[in-house]
């Protein structure tokens, strides 16, 4: 009986080793959102997702509404102007998978119009 367990165990927990791979779960693509949200985290990232979207899958802003926000893209800084987008001034920016939308950028960031 001891045999059996110990065998079964070597096939459910056996270890990675070249030859052996294990089964890794599927990563599934995410943009992350910090800062002026009402519940910061990831978000499911899909082909038509806009940074306006990605805030409110996150439960929309927190207690004030920022004009700006920065997307961190692959070490780039991308300026997002929320205010110009919610007038209709601005096209909402589409994000990409692995995009870090910061709804609170550094006061020293200037943004440009």
């Amino acid at each position: 009986m001891k045999t059996l367990i110990f065998s079964l165990c070597l096939l459910i927990c056996a270890p990675a080793w070249p030859g052996n791979p294990t089964p890794t779960p599927a990563r599934e693509p995410f943009v992350l959102v910090s800062g002026g949200v009402r519940v910061p985290g990831k978000v499911a990232w899909t082909p038509y997702l806009t940074a306006v979207e990605a805030i409110m899958k996150c439960g929309g802003f927190g207690w004030r509404t920022p004009k700006r926000a920065i997307i961190i893209r692959g070490g780039e800084r991308i300026p997002v102007l929320l205010d110009a987008i919610f007038s209709g001034k601005e096209p909402d920016v589409k994000l990409q998978p692995g995009d870090t939308l910061d709804l609170n950028p550094p006061a020293v960031f200037k943004l440009s119009q």
